[in-house]
């Protein structure tokens, strides 16, 4: 599994189309102290498609692809220092409370797959993310998701402060 440590945010200088840049790491100053920068950070995964993974048709069944931006997810976390086994122990859960997803192309066996994840925002008790899945430079599926911090009676909490400071916006 090839990890990519880039993450990129977008700098907005009053014009309609805001600039992306690409950095190599989490902590970055802004260019100029009259520029608010929007982090957004992203995390790359490759996924072959197993033969299991596909319908009838020989292609990846559409609702694989919430298994797929859920490993991103959770390789996300585990890139920034965090195991999602160890969150769970300590009583508290992400849960998905809204999904959204938009299929362009098929995937099909033996397909290797890039997968990014981004966050786009975070704040209180949620997170925001965006996914893409493309086969080589062809986008083959997009999506955003809403999730949501539990503790272990289902009630809603606010993320951890320590998980906050590192994806918080």
């Amino acid at each position: 599994m090839r990890m990519n440590k880039w993450y990129s945010f977008f700098l907005s200088m009053g014009q309609s189309d805001p600039i992306l840049f690409r950095i190599p790491s989490l902590r970055f100053p802004p260019l100029n102290p009259f520029f608010t920068p929007l982090m957004i950070l992203e995390h790359e995964i490759e996924i072959r498609v197993r033969y299991n993974e596909t319908d009838g048709q020989g292609r990846v069944h559409h609702a694989q692809y919430l298994n797929y931006f859920e490993r991103g997810r959770v390789e996300f976390l585990r890139e920034l220092g965090f195991s999602y086994r160890e969150f769970e122990r300590s009583g508290l859960m992400l849960v998905v409370t809204k999904m959204d997803i938009q299929y362009f192309f098929p995937a099909e066996f033996d397909d290797l797959l890039k997968q990014t994840t981004r966050v786009v925002r975070s704040k209180g008790v949620r997170i925001h993310h965006e996914y893409t899945i493309a086969k080589e430079a062809q986008i083959l599926v997009k999506g955003r998701s809403e999730i949501a911090c539990i503790d272990r009676n289902g009630q809603v909490t606010r993320l951890p402060d320590y998980l906050q400071m590192k994806i918080g916006s």
